[in-house]
């Protein structure tokens, strides 16, 4: 009998070693970040829903929390870092942490790269002798 638990396990225990320490510092506070996620918060991050405003800013605070593992009390802290007044943590910092965090669970760049070239590319417009207009113009006629 095929016993996928057993194979599943020992994945997660192999990548948990892979990837040693997974603490982390945010906001003067040490947490861990989880080795192996549900791939259903891949399904959040990726949904096709457009999300705007409060509910744009709770998704990406319920990732996080998903994110990290939840030993003690490290949800409550998260929860209670986040509405600090005094030093406190900004948007652009919670978006910041979320990538990283996405980016080391899942073990790649949350956006695609872009497909490198073997070496200079050229266009064939010679940028030296015309006018930037011109190209547009061609392309309008």
């Amino acid at each position: 009998m095929k016993n996928y638990d057993q194979e599943r396990a020992e994945r997660h225990a192999e990548r948990v070693k892979a990837l040693g320490d997974r603490s982390f510092t945010f906001g003067g506070e040490l947490f861990t970040y989880e080795a192996n996620v549900s791939y259903d918060v891949l399904r959040n991050l990726t949904s096709e829903v457009p999300l705007a405003g409060q509910a744009y800013i709770d998704a990406i605070e319920t990732n996080v929390l998903s994110l990290i593992e939840d030993d003690g009390d490290a949800h409550k802290r998260f929860l209670k870092l986040v509405k600090r007044r005094k030093d406190p943590i900004t948007f652009d910092d919670l978006q910041n942490l979320c990538t990283g965090l996405v980016e080391q669970a899942f073990s790649r760049p949350l956006e695609a790269s872009l497909p490198s070239t073997d070496g200079p590319e050229t266009t064939g417009t010679d940028l030296t002798g015309s006018s930037s207009t011109e190209p547009a113009e061609a392309l309008v006629a």
